[in-house]
């Protein structure tokens, strides 16, 4: 018992120090140490994360964030995240934090995935493609057909009411994939593609001290488009990434 007691006080620790030390930070970096202060705060509700996507499509008369990243993950797939490039949004892109499968609660994962727990994993990713508010507006809008998903490990650690990077994310996977242009009706859906990705992480996770805790995060990168019939916008209705064990 004094000895995990004293191991759990080190690491906390030498994560503290981490925290004091600054680097240059990438502006991927910037962007999702945001959202990561956030998560430990849960400060503000009507949050959005605006850092987490390339461009969002604002319409006149309707509601600033119709189209925002919020609605790729709100189990609402009736609404949708909208590039808002004048083009068919060809490099645009988003990305999402990566859930664990068995544990929603940010301090329980935060405590999970700590240096020299886990070095392999694998990651299911989720997406629910096009605008499937109907099927006549999932025609009428692009969908992505090819995509750049890209995984991150983010080193992190805590103050007292907000988190920062230790240092700046690390690529550990990296695979263009297609996405399903195929309509099945379903009560819930009216597209779904599901893929798996594994990895290792990269070894200073378990041996480097400001590598103590980190989080994964999910980018997908548009490449090419199924065309819409009337509009080019490019939507993405849902998103959702987690690790399986």
């Amino acid at each position: 018992m004094k000895k995990t007691v004293l191991g759990t006080i080190l690491l906390l620790s030498t994560c503290l120090l981490a925290f004091s030390q600054e680097f240059e930070k990438t502006e991927l970096a910037k962007a999702i140490e945001e959202d990561i202060s956030f998560c430990y705060s849960r400060s503000a509700p009507s949050y959005i994360w605006k850092e987490g996507r390339s461009s969002a499509l604002v319409e006149n008369n309707q509601p600033a964030d119709k189209y925002e990243i919020t609605k790729i993950n709100d189990k609402d797939y009736s609404t949708a995240w909208v590039e808002g490039k004048d083009d068919d949004g060809i490099n645009e892109w988003v990305i999402i934090p990566v859930q664990d499968e068995l544990d929603d609660d940010w301090d329980n994962a935060r405590d999970k995935y700590s240096a020299g727990k886990i070095d392999k994993f694998t990651i299911e990713f989720r997406v629910n493609n096009g605008y499937q508010e109907s099927e006549e507006l999932y025609k009428k809008n692009n969908r992505v057909k090819d995509a750049k998903v890209s995984i991150y490990a983010v080193p992190y650690t805590v103050g007292m009411n907000s988190a920062r990077l230790t240092a700046n994310p690390d690529l550990v996977f990296e695979k263009t994939v297609t996405f399903s242009d195929e309509i099945i009706f379903n009560p819930i859906y009216i597209n779904s593609s599901s893929f798996e990705f594994s990895f290792e992480l990269p070894e200073k996770y378990k041996t480097n001290d400001k590598y103590c805790f980190y989080q994964f995060y999910l980018k997908v990168e548009i490449k090419s488009v199924y065309k819409g019939s009337k509009y080019s916008d490019t939507c993405i209705s849902e998103m959702q990434a987690k690790t399986i064990h």
